[in-house]
């Protein structure tokens, strides 16, 4: 698996997370049918949460950070420095 540098992965996940909140108002704009409005949120936030499990993990151990990654400094898991560029 790619390994992506961390702070590409914040960027990635919330410009998607952005993205995905205008395209549900976008949606709601155009029906005002609430089920396919709701269909559309779980689809998008389906979207994200493969998206976060696929990139949001450990450079060195490769497992899920969870939000220990959003402002700790290292991998609960392996104790690793989070901080330290990686080369891909």
């Amino acid at each position: 698996m790619k390994k992506v540098d961390l702070d590409k992965a914040k960027v990635i996940l919330r410009t998607l997370l952005i993205a995905i909140v205008v395209l549900i108002i976008i949606i709601a704009k155009i029906t005002e049918n609430l089920p396919t409005i709701i269909l559309a949120a779980i689809i998008l936030s389906s979207v994200w949460g493969i998206t976060y499990r696929t990139i949001w993990r450990c450079p060195y151990c490769g497992k899920v950070l969870g939000n220990n990654g959003n402002g700790g400094t290292h991998c609960s898991h392996c104790g690793e420095d989070l901080h330290v560029t990686i080369s891909i």
